[in-house]
């Protein structure tokens, strides 16, 4: 039996749509699914943000957003999702190392509609706590993207 890092095979993780421009789409299960927000001009921060990732942090992406899709599914939330206090539009945060763990704290900041979290931004940082500057860049992503739509497809 072969041991180490198993990265779920996902087909649409960073990809091309059939457009050529490139897939929004991070995580897709039964009760949760990881999207990131286009701005105006195309770019994807939070996409951009994951792509970049070393593998491993990849691949705890994943396994953190599988264990929130599990826990949705079964009514019991895994207290990876909260609201940002104090932002224009409630921001949620998605942690995917749990509140505690041992650096580098890797997060993401958007919004929760209908199962999907639209992620605006993501972070990787040594700190626990969110800073101010990092809520800002997400909303400022945020409200483009809502003006622009949003999620409409």
């Amino acid at each position: 039996m072969q041991r180490g890092l198993h990265i779920p095979k996902l087909t649409l993780v960073g990809g091309k749509s059939s457009g050529g421009e490139q897939d929004d789409l991070i995580y897709s299960g039964q009760s949760f699914t990881l999207r990131a927000m286009r701005r105006s001009s195309g770019r994807m921060l939070a996409m951009e943000w994951y792509v970049e990732l070393e593998l491993r942090y990849q691949a705890r992406v994943q396994a953190a957003a599988m264990n929130l899709d599990r826990s949705l599914a079964s009514g019991r939330p895994a207290g990876r999702l909260d609201f940002v206090k104090n932002s224009t539009p409630r921001l949620s945060e998605f942690r995917i190392t749990k509140a505690g763990g041992s650096p580098p704290h890797l997060r993401m900041l958007g919004l929760m509609k209908r199962g999907i979290f639209w992620a605006a931004i993501g972070i990787k940082k040594k700190s626990d706590e969110l800073r101010r500057t990092d809520i800002e860049a997400a909303q400022r992503v945020t409200m483009e993207w809502l003006d622009a739509g949003g999620g409409m497809k």
